[in-house]
């Protein structure tokens, strides 16, 4: 009994993990339904006291006026000088990097880990459970 239990448990995280996934996939999905894509280039990188990371101020123009945000990510192997690609919301002005690691860490990364899980607790409970 309390095999299956624990099963059941493994299955859930993996439904929790994959659920962010889906969540923070529906808000991209959203972003780049009223966004435009623009150059931008590193302007500075700032350190982040809760990560072992830095993040990249970002500057990018559009309509002859210069713009500038910090990255809710982490620069991974920006610095400053290099040209990325900005995605701009244009109802809320938002902006934000656009790249496969963003996509990657934080969609495809846990629906696997999520999926895992999931696959993990089934197979236990199907072994041990009958």
């Amino acid at each position: 009994m309390l095999i299956i239990v624990v099963s059941f448990l493994i299955v859930a995280i993996g439904l929790g993990i994959a659920s962010f996934a889906i969540i923070h996939e529906r808000d991209w999905r959203k972003r780049l339904r009223n966004s435009v894509v623009v150059n931008g280039i590193v302007i500075a990188e700032h350190s982040d006291p809760e990560w072992e990371n830095t993040r990249a101020e970002i500057e990018y123009e559009i309509d002859g006026h210069a713009h500038r945000f910090v990255s809710k990510y982490g620069t991974g192997m920006l610095s400053v000088g290099h040209h990325v690609r900005v995605i701009m919301d244009t109802t809320t002005g938002d902006a934000e990097r656009l790249a496969f690691t963003t996509r990657w860490v934080f969609t495809i990364g846990p629906i696997l880990l999520g999926a895992f899980f999931v696959y993990f607790g089934l197979c236990i409970a199907h072994q041990y459970g009958g």
